[in-house]
């Protein structure tokens, strides 16, 4: 098995090579005592990793980017987008930053016309952060995964293991989502 994540993600969508799911360094999946869970979980602690080195972009900084925009903006964007609504004291707590960095952050964030702030309809003292249309078009173009890389990995698989793997994350996404509302 090669060394890139293309093999790797080719393996596991396969999974006729490995019949009790488990990771084998030799064929791309580790076999171990582990119970059925921890398997899934060193899988996943695997693979993620992979898949992340050989596709996420260089990181950027304000003055280094074309935008102005550093890699924790683009995240900071990325959460308003998958929280859509939620207020910035949940969103520090998340994070793990202070709410006054989130402050100043939201605040450039607002000024540059990438996410608004209206009162929340429940109380008028908290504000609700969304990403307006032209942020959600930057953060289209500026993800962690770089999108050539990422055309070219999927390029490595048939249509039918595109369709899985993208199925596949889509289940982690959903998952993630559910955790974090429970979390809440």
């Amino acid at each position: 098995m090669g060394d890139n994540a293309a093999d790797l993600v080719h393996s596991i969508a396969r999974p006729d090579s490995t019949p009790d799911n488990s990771f084998d360094l030799t064929n791309g999946f580790l076999r171990t005592k582990l119970g059925a869970m921890d398997k899934l979980i060193r899988d996943i602690q695997t693979c993620y990793p992979q898949i992340y080195l050989a596709c996420h972009t260089e990181h950027r900084t304000r003055h280094g980017s074309t935008d102005g925009l550093t890699d924790r903006d683009s995240a900071v964007l990325a959460h308003v987008r998958a929280s859509d609504g939620q207020n910035a004291a949940a969103l520090a707590k998340h994070l793990g930053i202070g709410a006054s960095t989130l402050s100043a952050t939201l605040k450039r964030l607002t000024e540059l016309g990438l996410i608004k702030m209206p009162a929340s309809p429940t109380d008028a003292r908290k504000r609700q952060i969304f990403l307006t249309t032209k942020g959600e078009e930057l953060l289209n173009t500026r993800s962690v995964l770089d999108a050539e890389r990422l055309k070219n990995l999927l390029s490595t698989l048939t249509k039918d293991e595109q369709r899985r793997a993208v199925d596949g994350l889509a289940l982690l996404a959903s998952g993630a989502r559910k955790m974090r509302e429970n979390d809440r």
